[in-house]
């Protein structure tokens, strides 16, 4: 049974199970059988939890060795090299509401400035197809590019957020070849000013 409280201590300290909960709110796992058992946890502890007052557990992602590129493309082999501890803080901030999906790595190029500028970390969330506008992540014909991608009637428009840069289109048919492949789409970053 799904008690509201659980889920969302859940939620704030990063935990699935109910043993993962008890160690980072330093109870016992009887205590939490107990919370299920009544259908209710204290309000006490739920508003510790919300001031962030309990442990949270830090979640890994992998940071890959690659460079996506603001630019031209560049050849890569899609492979990660370091696994990187994040806090909820920096959770949040970089949108990863499914941490088993996301993937960290570095963008290089003029592109996607101002939005993205060269050196960037991005953080995104591994999806399979392109379902909606947004900025992903992609492979076409062997190089690694990261770019605004909104679909047309033809296909889809490959956009650069600096205006120098002309748009291109990779068509439906095209899209449907191995040449094309959306490794994930954007959900935050961090970058020098």
């Amino acid at each position: 049974m799904r008690i509201p409280g659980i889920e969302e201590l859940k939620a704030i300290t990063n935990t699935e199970s109910d043993a993962d909960l008890a160690r980072a709110l330093e109870v016992t796992r009887g205590a939490v059988s107990k919370w299920r058992i009544r259908g209710e946890v204290p309000e006490t502890t739920l508003e510790k939890a919300r001031k962030g007052k309990f442990n949270v557990i830090k979640i890994t992602i992998p940071l890959y060795d690659v460079v996506a590129s603001a630019g031209v493309g560049t050849l890569v082999e899609y492979e990660p090299s370091v696994e990187v501890e994040l806090g909820d803080t920096l959770k949040v901030a970089l949108g990863i509401n499914n941490p088993s999906k996301a993937k960290m790595l570095h963008v290089q190029g003029d592109s996607m400035s101002p939005t993205l500028q060269s050196n960037s970390l991005i953080a995104i969330e591994e999806v399979d197809s392109f379902s909606d506008d947004g900025i992903y992540v992609f492979t076409w014909d062997n190089d690694l590019f990261v770019k605004r991608l909104q679909r047309t009637k033809a296909g889809i428009k490959v956009i650069s957020d600096n205006t120098v840069y002309e748009p291109w289109e990779i068509l439906s048919d095209e899209m449907r070849g191995e040449g094309f492949i959306i490794r994930g789409r954007v959900t935050g970053c961090c970058q020098h000013l």
